[in-house]
């Protein structure tokens, strides 16, 4: 049975969905305001009830069964002295099997992974969201009571070790490489060095906010009486000038929701001031603003507090709802 948000998506035309999925690939909204709504809702809808871990399963787990069982079968065939016919039939069922699960994963995640983008790109449509005035029952209000949001250093390792990892396995192609013959082999080794650098790159910045926030513990975001402090770009965020709060979940699908929380100024070059952040930051507070409608936001993905928190906590001190897309 097709729930509310689905019929809503399939009442409209071919062309305003094939648009949707258009704008989407590249972040942006729909133009009319009423189809971005639908689409919101029905990207959510979908995105809700859709469970990664269960992809990931197709994708890794079952493949990595398939091929366990591949060896117990052959081993039992050539115990049995079973002829080169039943081996041969054993890996091609396997191998299908195989390709056919990662395959399905795949394309499905890739699907949610549009609709991810989809619903960012036209959550902000009016009538897209749903506002809630009081504190949630699982993060009461502060009651005045500071909160400071600090990096983890647990999470910020976990990125950090991931991304080594990927640059050690590309530096391994790279020397692997290096002995090939052929006319492609000038190509991938320029590929593999440029891709290495970027990894590099990443790791640079990931080993500096550990040494620089998650190490030392300092605070990279402090919600207190005055409003809400930006250390990171020395930013302070009146609550007089906090028009809203809204708190985005990008990815409910995971065991742990990254949720980002946005504050809602009416005139955010007013708060800048003379602030002139990095041009990597600026890019990122154009980004946010183009998303988020604000420049001001906060991300959970490695914070100790989670946005539904801080997002409570402000709205106990700004006196103003809580707007959940």
């Amino acid at each position: 049975m097709k729930s509310e948000a689905e019929a809503e998506w399939a009442g409209l035309d071919r062309q305003a969905r094939r648009e949707v999925w258009r704008n989407g690939r590249s972040m942006r909204a729909h133009p009319h305001p009423a189809v971005s709504a639908i689409a919101a809702r029905y990207a959510r809808d979908v995105v809700d009830r859709t469970s990664r871990t269960a992809l990931m399963i197709w994708l890794v787990i079952v493949p990595v069964a398939v091929f366990l069982v591949l060896i117990v079968a052959l081993g039992g065939a050539a115990a049995s002295g079973s002829g080169a016919s039943t081996a041969a039939l054993i890996v091609g069922v396997a191998f299908v099997a195989c390709f056919g699960c990662m395959i399905y994963a795949m394309l499905r995640l890739r699907r949610l992974k549009r609709l991810t983008r989809i619903k960012m790109a036209n959550w902000l449509a009016p009538g897209a969201t749903s506002v809630q005035p009081a504190p949630s029952p699982g993060y009461p209000a502060t009651g005045g009571e500071p909160l400071a949001v600090r990096y983890q250093p647990g999470r910020v390792c976990g990125k950090l070790a991931g991304s080594a990892a990927i640059a050690c396995l590309i530096g391994c192609m790279l020397f692997l490489a290096a002995g090939w013959q052929g006319p492609v082999r000038d190509f991938e080794i320029i590929a593999l060095a440029v891709l290495g650098c970027l990894y590099l790159l990443v790791i640079g910045s990931q080993a500096w906010l550990l040494a620089r926030w998650a190490v030392p513990g300092r605070p990279v975001v402090d919600v207190d009486h005055d409003g809400v402090h930006f250390h990171a770009i020395s930013v302070h965020v009146p609550w007089p000038a906090v028009s809203e709060i809204g708190l985005f979940s990008v990815r409910p699908g995971r065991k742990r929701p990254v949720s980002v929380v946005g504050f809602t100024c009416a005139d955010p070059a007013v708060i800048l001031g003379a602030t002139r952040p990095s041009w990597l930051r600026r890019g990122a507070m154009k980004r946010s603003t183009r998303i988020y409608g604000t420049p001001f936001t906060l991300s959970d993905t490695m914070t100790d507090q989670a946005a539904e928190r801080v997002a409570t906590a402000a709205s106990g001190f700004a006196g103003v709802p809580v707007s959940r897309h």
